[in-house]
């Protein structure tokens, strides 16, 4: 993990609509977390640099499913942080960025993907193992 001067837009989506407008670190809980292919020990709270690569971190079929979309409040008030592909194998295609400390976000709408984007997706690597990213259309529901 290396420390980064961001000062860009950094987004957060999420199926679920938040109680709060404050993000608090955890661990994933996700396949890779859960089979020892990504960092199960560091507390984060994990950011794109755009909602087309939200979605692509998600590593999922997220045809017609809806997502609220949240911007980090002023993310040059807070340390970020660039994982590494030890820590997160797909992070050189996603660019996921951590901070590590509790986050303000804003609400700033929903989107709902439409379809994937047709192209051959993004190759990763993790274990002995590869896997693909892929590209997703969305709309603004509101």
């Amino acid at each position: 993990m290396e420390k980064v001067d961001y000062k860009g837009k950094l987004y957060f989506i999420s199926e679920k609509q938040l109680n709060s407008n404050v993000l608090l670190p955890k661990i994933p809980d996700n396949y890779f977390t859960q089979n020892g292919y990504e960092d199960s020990k560091t507390k984060r709270v994990c950011f794109c640099k755009s909602i087309d690569k939200c979605l692509m971190a998600l590593s999922k079929n997220c045809k017609d499913l809806v997502f609220n979309v949240y911007e980090v409040n002023d993310a040059s008030n807070y340390e970020v942080f660039t994982p590494s592909t030890i820590e997160v194998p797909d992070s050189k295609i996603t660019e996921e960025l951590w901070i590590l400390t509790k986050v303000k976000v804003i609400y700033i709408g929903k989107i709902k993907c439409t379809k994937v984007i047709p192209n051959e997706g993004y190759e990763f690597s993790y274990g002995f193992k590869t896997a693909r990213l892929y590209d997703w259309k969305y709309e603004w529901i509101n």
